[in-house]
């Protein structure tokens, strides 16, 4: 199902992505080891993050770009890719609200060579 709702964000059906994102969210598998369910709550977090920044719904995006950050570094650090990608929307989100500010401090935390590697857009701040 999670790549149904990536499939969905993929051609921005952000209502279809939110139903089966809130489905998975509602009827957790459970993971037998902790890592699992850590990745898996990880990519939840982030992908609500996407729906709801596609969605216009920036408040919405925030919340759940904080949380997915907070999960990320106590789980696998501050230099794995998801940290940059929630990172990333964060400044996309400020951009977006007319923070610019925020938005650059924001964009200043993600290294060069990430940006270059990234699957998401270059950003536009």
């Amino acid at each position: 199902m999670e790549q149904i709702a990536t499939h969905c964000c993929a051609q921005y059906n952000w209502e279809e992505a939110e139903k089966i994102l809130l489905y998975l969210w509602n009827h957790p598998t459970q993971p037998r080891d902790h890592i699992a369910r850590s990745q898996r709550s990880m990519r939840l977090n982030q992908a609500f993050a996407e729906v709801y920044f596609g969605k216009k719904d920036y408040v919405g995006a925030e919340q759940w770009c904080h949380r997915a950050v907070r999960e990320i570094k106590m789980n696998v650090g501050m230099k794995d890719p998801l940290f940059y990608e929630s990172i990333y929307l964060l400044a996309k989100v400020y951009n977006a609200n007319g923070d610019s500010e925020e938005a650059e401090a924001y964009r200043a935390l993600i290294p060069a060579e990430f940006i270059g590697l990234s699957p998401l857009a270059p950003l536009m701040i």
